[in-house]
């Protein structure tokens, strides 16, 4: 509602795209209501994926009071953009979506039937047939499995079932065999590139100082610090990033336990001004050596108890290159700089 006052109050209403989505299934799944829906957040049932679109575009004659109840995803929304703004597609590979556009001018009498992909990894390796669901028209071919275990699919009439609580894959074998089929088609189109590193570029001139987080680790597995929550709990963890260095040069590296906006020190707790139910105490660490590590560079350097941050002034060639980082404690333990500050201070 904020960003439509400001829209209407800008008289900037009439000629924006206005779009209200959500990321993922609901998290609290039947604990609150879901619309008949099985699964939640991550699950590869429609409870776990389904999500509301709204768009509006007075300018464009898109305008509310329509539902459009065609099968649509995620990687139809940069094409349909593309159509909407009339801007030339840039050079790329294939999308695979296509344009909505028909369907918000109504005009989708002959709307072909598709199969989509809804696919959930977050690991470091991928693999085929993890939490994946299959979806067209009227049938939903779903992998419920963690290993990705192609023999235990399980297929659903989403028209008659939208609950999905009976399995008909083995009256339907040749519907789950061609559902199987474009799946792997599409596993092999995406997968082609699925070990490389989609690496953290620092130090390019339009981005000179960037923030590392320990969210993007490698390496780390479970034991990650990936939220904030854990972030608090100082847990003895680690990891690397895989960082693409833009420009050869001299570099400013901060270590930090809390991002420069907490101002606090690394061996110090956290506390918030003004707590709420989703923060907790940030926990005191104690680090008394600070090591940096990237391509064949490494060094390290004592932390003071008042120390903010670990900075080292480094010189880095251009190129790809693995960055980590460690807190070493007294007693043994080591762990991870959570947050780190990378910029280009010289040539």
């Amino acid at each position: 509602a904020r960003m439509v006052r400001f829209l209407r109050e800008r008289r900037l209403e009439q000629n924006t795209i206005f779009v209200f989505m959500t990321d993922n299934g609901t998290s609290s799944g039947a604990q609150v209501f879901n619309a008949g829906m099985r699964g939640q957040k991550g699950s590869p049932y429609e409870g776990g994926h389904r999500v509301p679109f709204f768009i509006h575009w007075p300018g464009g004659g898109v305008t509310g009071g329509r539902d459009i109840g065609t099968l649509t995803a995620h990687v139809d929304v940069l094409p349909t953009f593309l159509d909407l703004c009339g801007l030339q597609r840039p050079a790329g590979p294939p999308l695979h979506g296509k344009s909505l556009r028909p369907l918000l001018d109504g005009k989708s009498a002959d709307w072909p039937d598709r199969a989509l992909v809804t696919d959930s990894q977050r690991l470091e390796k991928l693999v085929p047939w993890k939490h994946a669901a299959v979806m067209t028209r009227q049938w939903r071919l779903v992998s419920p499995t963690m290993d990705g275990t192609p023999s235990r699919l399980e297929l659903y009439d989403i028209r008659t079932d939208p609950g999905q609580k009976q399995d008909v894959a083995a009256q339907n074998p040749q519907v789950v065999a061609s559902l199987k089929a474009k799946y792997e088609a599409w596993w092999k189109e995406v997968s082609r590139r699925g070990d490389d590193y989609v690496r953290i570029v620092v130090g390019h001139e339009k981005a000179n100082s960037v923030r590392l987080c320990s969210h993007d680790w490698h390496g780390a597995g479970s034991e990650a610090a990936w939220n904030q929550r854990q972030i608090r709990q100082g847990p003895a963890a680690n990891g690397f990033w895989a960082v693409d260095v833009a420009r050869a040069g001299q570099y400013r590296i901060e270590l930090r336990r809390w991002p420069v906006e907490a101002d606090t020190p690394i061996n110090a707790p956290y506390r918030d001004a003004q707590p709420n139910r989703e923060t907790q105490p940030g926990q005191a660490i104690a680090a008394a050596k600070a090591r940096l590590k990237i391509g064949a560079l490494d060094q390290d350097c004592p932390v003071k108890e008042t120390d903010k941050a670990a900075v080292f002034t480094v010189r880095l060639p251009a190129g790809p290159a693995e960055l980590q980082t460690w807190f070493y404690g007294p007693e043994g333990t080591e762990r991870g700089a959570y947050y780190v500050y990378v910029e280009r201070v010289k040539g």
